[in-house]
């Protein structure tokens, strides 16, 4: 009776290790078959991921990577200390517009008309708002068709140019422009002559124009 139990025991215990060996097999192969998921790999860190699969990642480059920009040796920005307030480079302004560094005197006791030219320019300040006669050479004119050319379509306001002399190495920042009223001829102006007009000044230090008084 007991060599029957023993040989009962023996499929038993056979059956046992069979089953443990199918569920462990199934559960290898399950395992294998399924992939590693990684949430997030960094490419400059293609060690970490080597590691956990045995393969070596391929960079994938974006499509529109962004980029650092670059500069030149010469324009690449330094760092400023915290702290340190900078201010822009104001740029160089020639103040020596106009007759800003010609003389611009003032009055003294009298003067005698006519005036020359230079002496109303050196004076322009403290003559603005003064009626005067003044002598000069005309040097140009911007009469008749000169001051409105058919072709342009509008006009320029006529006016008569005065010096102290003809000569071409004259310093022009004292040629006085006068204004004259438009039905004024060239002729009555010939280049050359010298002539007193009775004028109006308007003067600062920048610049000095005159109107005809009629």
């Amino acid at each position: 009776m007991q060599k029957n139990k023993g040989f009962v025991g023996v499929p038993v215990v056979a059956g046992l290790v069979l089953l443990v060996a199918v569920v462990g097999y199934l559960g290898l192969s399950r395992w294998n078959s399924s992939p590693m998921v990684i949430s997030r790999v960094d490419p400059e860190t293609p060690s970490v991921v080597a590691g956990l699969t045995g393969k070596t990642p391929n960079t994938v480059t974006p499509s529109n990577p962004v980029r650092k920009p670059t500069y030149p040796p010469e324009t690449n920005p330094t760092s400023i200390p915290s702290g340190v307030v900078t201010e822009p480079v104001a740029s160089p302004i020639n103040k020596n517009t106009g007759l800003s560094a010609y003389p611009d005197l003032e009055l003294s006791t009298g003067f005698i008309e006519p005036v020359s030219v230079k002496f109303l320019v050196d004076h322009r300040s403290a003559l603005n708002g003064k009626t005067i006669t003044v002598r000069g050479v005309v040097v140009s004119t911007l009469l008749g068709e000169k001051a409105c050319p058919p072709d342009r379509g509008m006009c320029a306001q006529s006016s008569v140019f005065l010096a102290d002399t003809m000569s071409s190495s004259r310093d022009k920042a004292y040629d006085l422009k006068i204004l004259v009223k438009e039905g004024e001829m060239e002729s009555n102006y010939p280049i050359g002559t010298t002539v007193n007009i009775r004028i109006s000044v308007v003067g600062d230090t920048l610049s000095v124009i005159a109107s005809k008084v009629n």
